[in-house]
């Protein structure tokens, strides 16, 4: 193999390592671009392969207008508790939805009562507790 022909192969090979050390690189980029903060909750991965690695549960956005002041007494309730107006808001819904339930109590005594007609399988309660036992107890030999 001439000399020349030697240098050339050796130059496309460098530039070959070249390329796929920049294509790496790129890729690093683009998967940390994605990945959340530290600290930050939810966001994605994209790993070298190009597969999406999801990092929290799908959720969804809500946006709320508030005049100034809303915002401003939010905004100190939740420094004093020493959360974010973002959790403070989260869970202030959540205590509100425990306290407004999405079926009333009328609905549910109707259910109970209705369930009352129906003759279920039952059995003496000592009786169910042992053989439960004995199957927890069955489980772990084998």
């Amino acid at each position: 193999m001439s000399n020349r022909k030697r240098k050339a192969e050796e130059a496309q090979k460098t530039t070959e390592e070249q390329t796929e050390l920049t294509r790496k690189e790129q890729r690093l980029r683009q998967r940390d671009h994605h990945r959340p903060a530290a600290g930050v909750r939810g966001g994605f991965q994209i790993d070298s392969c190009c597969r999406v690695h999801y990092t929290h549960v799908m959720s969804k956005r809500l946006q709320v207008v508030l005049d100034d002041d809303d915002m401003k007494a939010i905004a100190a309730i939740a420094k004093r508790r020493k959360m974010t107006v973002s959790s403070w808001v989260r869970a202030t819904l959540r205590e509100a939805r425990t306290r407004h339930p999405l079926i009333s109590g009328d609905r549910k005594i109707q259910v109970v009562r209705a369930a009352v007609h129906h003759a279920f399988p039952t059995a003496d309660m000592d009786r169910m507790l042992a053989e439960i036992e004995s199957g927890y107890r069955s489980g772990s030999e084998t």
